[in-house]
């Protein structure tokens, strides 16, 4: 099973994560000249990955390639993080020459679930459900925080390089490495998040899902419970909210949006 599929940022390459503890990178370009000269059948094409990267103990739950291609990072729920430089790993080889073991995260809950490098890879970024990380690539130095909300994505914001910006709104990457208990940071380009968290458990799965949606920190609005009970999401001025029963809830708010005299 795949549990991770990621383009490299020049889209030619792909990374797969999957549960034989295997990360896979994929060479693009060859895969479409091959298909194309073998049109009658998929069989006839020569699927060999350009790099077979071991490490993981158990299944790689999540990728990520750096900005400019050459690193690539990958997740597991075994808790470890590992990062390979791919020039100097051999291609089409199983060995790990280049890796390094940045996390050993054994503990109940450490599944790593996202990763993200900063813009020159000297940084990379990770989160399980309760726990932000941050390491200097090179070094291997870490600062680590646990996370009043519940994290599963990760990205970055060029225009504001200070933040990582999680699906439940941004966090300053300095008080990850200040302080031991880190919250969403409400800014004007990003004001929502979410808070009173419930544990709801769907087919077997826990979720921390939200009870209200908050503005600049500020309740705004509670959930029904008949619309909670899966992922929620924020991005800039919008809200995004998946429900048990199936329905997914979108809210859109316009950017001068003020709820200072909400009720």
């Amino acid at each position: 099973m795949v549990w991770s599929a990621v383009f490299s940022p020049d889209g030619n390459f792909v990374a797969s994560g999957c549960d034989d503890r295997m990360v896979r990178v994929w060479d693009m370009q060859r895969l479409v000249h091959e298909s194309s000269n073998n049109e009658a059948s998929n069989d006839d094409i020569n699927y060999n990955y350009s790099h077979k990267l071991q490490g993981h103990t158990t299944f790689v739950t999540s990728v990520v390639f750096s900005k400019d291609g050459r690193y690539i990072a990958a997740g597991g729920r075994d808790g470890r993080v590992l990062y390979w430089d791919l020039v100097l790993q051999e291609p089409g080889s199983g060995a790990i020459q280049s890796m390094k073991v940045l996390a050993q995260k054994k503990q109940f809950g450490s599944d790593i679930l996202s990763l993200v490098f900063n813009s020159d890879a000297s940084s990379l970024i990770a989160c399980s459900s309760n726990q932000i990380w941050i390491w200097d690539t090179a070094t291997g130095q870490e600062a680590t925080a646990k996370c009043s909300v519940p994290l599963h994505t990760l990205q970055l914001n060029p225009a504001y390089p200070e933040y990582v910006v999680t699906g439940v709104g941004p966090i300053l990457i300095k008080d990850i490495q200040e302080f031991d208990l880190v919250n969403t940071t409400p800014t004007a380009w990003c004001p929502y998040s979410f808070t009173n968290f419930e544990d709801h458990i769907v087919r077997g799965i826990i979720w921390h899902t939200p009870g209200s949606v908050t503005w600049q920190g500020k309740e705004v609005f509670y959930l029904p419970k008949l619309y909670r009970g899966g992922v929620a999401q924020v991005r800039d001025h919008s809200v995004i909210v998946g429900c048990e029963s199936g329905r997914l809830l979108f809210f859109r708010f316009k950017e001068d949006a003020s709820f200072d005299n909400w009720p």
